[in-house]
């Protein structure tokens, strides 16, 4: 879910109508084993998982990270506080963290930025 970062802009946006209707059409075609909610605006994620819960409807949600790549993961307390899953730059996955998720059951998405790696044909 795309949601405006500057607080001016993001206090006239309705984000929490925006979390009530994506629940609403996931829940409407019974989406929750099929799909997760991410986001690099964690607060819309608390409130779209508040929703879920007074409804008693799961659907995952994955905190994105890193968006700039200097911006390093938060501390693995605040990762198991964090939903279902995170998604981070492709520069910030290590053996440990993949292994850190398996251990806790979270689902790790992977996203690469053009700067870092370019598509070819090529088997590298």
């Amino acid at each position: 879910m795309k949601v405006p970062w500057d607080p001016t802009i993001k206090s006239q946006y309705r984000w929490k109508m925006a979390a009530k209707y994506a629940f609403n059409l996931l829940m409407e075609f019974d989406m929750k084993e099929h799909c997760f909610v991410q986001s690099f605006d964690h607060q819309f994620l608390k409130e779209f998982e508040q929703i879920c819960s007074s409804e008693l409807y799961k659907i995952r949600t994955v905190y994105l990270h890193n968006f700039y790549n200097y911006i390093p993961l938060p501390s693995t307390e605040d990762i198991l506080s964090q939903g279902d899953g995170i998604s981070c730059s492709l520069l910030h996955v290590t053996k440990e963290l993949v292994n850190f998720c398996r251990m806790h059951g979270k689902l790790l998405s992977v996203w690469i930025d053009s700067d870092v790696s370019v598509e070819d044909s090529r088997v590298h």
